[in-house]
């Protein structure tokens, strides 16, 4: 960030040289960048940070289900494996690719699953399941917003 501020401090220098005030829109030029991402690209290729953010998550959307939801999925096999349910949970109600996932928290067990969840899109997300009767669910959900990146 701090070098495309430089770029446009020094575009801007030269467009009040030539006259062009109009040219001069670094707040602009910076809200279009930070509005492409939700987590900052440095923090995502910092995969040990990024997990650290992930579990400080406290806050979450609880999803709930209906009886008849609930019914549907003690038929359905895939409700016993707690990655398909993930998969199908990410790819129906969030319409988005699975890039990566992985287990961040060291209670989950057969009964709890802490995930971090990455993807295609750069989206990153903290999904808890829980096995209830025999079936996996998506109890709650976190999306992780960190728009800077700080070392330390």
């Amino acid at each position: 960030m701090k070098s495309l501020s430089a770029i446009m401090i020094r575009l801007c220098l030269v467009a009040l040289i030539v006259g062009s005030l109009g040219a001069c829109s670094l707040d602009n030029e910076q809200k279009e960048v930070q509005a492409a991402y939700t987590v900052h690209p440095d923090l995502m290729k910092d995969r040990d940070s990024l997990l650290d953010r992930l579990k400080q998550i406290d806050d979450y959307d609880a999803v709930t289900y209906t009886d008849n939801q609930l019914l549907e999925m003690k038929n359905s096999p895939e409700s016993q494996d707690y990655k398909q349910v993930l998969i199908s949970y990410v790819e129906n109600e969030l319409n988005k690719q699975i890039e990566s996932y992985q287990t961040i928290d060291e209670t989950s067990n057969e009964k709890y699953r802490a995930l971090a969840v990455v993807t295609e899109d750069q989206t990153v997300y903290k999904i808890l399941l829980t096995k209830k009767d025999e079936i996996w669910i998506v109890s709650s959900i976190a999306q992780l917003v960190w728009k800077e990146y700080a070392i330390g």
